[in-house]
């Protein structure tokens, strides 16, 4: 199973941060004076419990503002999903993943369609979301991020909810992205797979 991650060019910075703070009002802080460089390639936030994996990723989507430093991008569009959103109950498996192909014209179709198939998925394209178990829309989800081609996509605990099976597909996909040149992977957990702590490009740790 093959992407269309580009292996021939030097890795470039798509994401700086520039001594950033952040914290909620009346939290504590989830970043003090935070310096990091995001690059193509596999990248990890790991934090225990409570510590902020989500908020860094919101950070990095732009969907909320540093309360000190900058947080500099240089990369559009981005893949930046939360696979729990009821308003999304409704939409048939096939009707959801054409929506997020509409949005990217980097989409790899032959790639999806693999991935469907390594997923298990293909029985379960008829169905809503809402009628699928908590795994198996993790792993619709996980087949449009994949498969989109953004230059930047951000994933929120992406082994959660998984089979074994599923398990083993996704750290092969991301070993796969670990290789990339021109595609960033942001994922946030409580701790890597084994398999892949050595390939990461950039390590965020919050802490446990």
């Amino acid at each position: 199973m093959a992407s269309r991650l580009d292996r021939d060019v030097a890795r470039a910075p798509l994401l700086r941060a520039q001594a950033v703070g952040f914290a909620w009002p009346e939290g504590p802080a989830v970043l003090v004076d935070a310096q990091f460089l995001i690059t193509a390639g596999l990248s990890l936030v790991r934090g225990g419990d409570g510590r902020g994996k989500t908020t860094v990723l919101r950070l990095l989507a732009g969907e909320c503002a540093p309360t000190a430093g900058r947080l500099l991008r240089e990369v559009v569009p981005q893949f930046w999903r939360d696979p729990r959103d009821p308003a999304d109950d409704a939409l048939g498996v096939q009707t959801w993943l054409a929506r997020e192909q509409a949005r990217y014209p980097t989409w790899d179709t032959a790639y999806a369609a693999a991935l469907l198939e390594g997923f298990a998925l293909v029985p379960h394209q008829g169905k809503a979301l809402c009628q699928l178990s908590t795994g198996s829309r993790r792993k619709v989800w996980l087949v449009a991020a994949l498969a989109c081609g953004a230059p930047l996509v951000l994933l929120d605990a992406p082994f959660s909810a998984l089979d074994t099976p599923a398990r083993v597909l996704l750290a092969r996909e991301l070993g796969r992205v670990a290789d990339a040149r021109r595609q960033a992977f942001v994922i946030a957990d409580v701790e890597c797979p084994p398999a892949l702590a050595h390939r990461l490009a950039a390590l965020i740790d919050l802490g446990d």
